[in-house]
């Protein structure tokens, strides 16, 4: 499931697995249902059917939704999908004030584009990233503070990258086990790091002031 807002409505939208019509003798699989609702007072409402997509983003109180050969606008009201070539299997993005920077993979190779309205930019990827084909299934990308945030885990190695417009900056690896997702404001990335085990936790780290500190459970 998600999180989103828009205009200080929280919108939940989750992946449901439908086995309607499914038995032992069946061959046929369950099929994927997206759902999209609105959160108030601890229960969601007017949730309602919307069509499948591969990843989303919020912001610019609107929710972007990505799959291969589109993105799709949803301004709480209406949405609006433009189809486009610069997005091809598996993509992910980010806003920022330049457009939307998506990643995804077109003829099997990692390719990331800049859209903004007509207009598409091809962005070079750095080498340290082109060369690393284990875990780009896991990349993380977003945008702060005037810059476009890359990582990805390798080796139980956290890499960083970031892109300023116009070079890539790589930062030294940290220490990586599990699963991680991040998200940002306006002064500071959040880092969970989920560790797998027997008793799995969360830790959270916080980058702010361009320094990380230590992690907490």
């Amino acid at each position: 499931k998600n999180i989103a807002s828009i205009n200080d409505k929280l919108y939940v939208i989750s992946r449901e697995i439908d086995f309607t019509g499914l038995s032992f003798e069946s061959k046929k699989e369950p099929k994927e249902k997206f759902m999209l609702g609105i959160l108030e007072d601890k229960k969601i409402s007017d949730s309602k059917k919307i069509k499948p997509f591969h990843s989303l983003v919020n912001g610019n109180n609107k929710i972007y939704f990505f799959g291969e050969g589109y993105y799709r606008v949803f301004d709480g009201v209406q949405s609006v999908e433009t189809q486009t070539k610069a997005i091809g299997k598996r993509p992910r993005a980010a806003i920022s004030p330049e457009g939307l920077f998506v990643l995804s993979e077109i003829k099997n190779n990692p390719v990331l584009n800049l859209i903004k309205d007509d207009e598409i930019s091809s962005i070079p990827l750095p080498e340290e990233y082109l060369s690393d084909k284990k875990n780009r299934c896991s990349t993380q990308m977003l945008w702060f503070q005037g810059k476009l945030y890359l990582s990805w885990p390798s080796d139980e190695q956290l890499y960083w990258t970031t892109y300023d417009g116009k070079e890539w900056d790589v930062s030294d690896p940290s220490e990586y086990q599990g699963s991680i997702k991040m998200i940002a404001d306006d002064k500071r990335i959040y880092l969970f790091n989920e560790h797998h085990g027997e008793l799995p936790d969360i830790s959270l780290t916080i980058y702010e002031d361009g320094a990380w500190s230590e992690p907490k459970d």
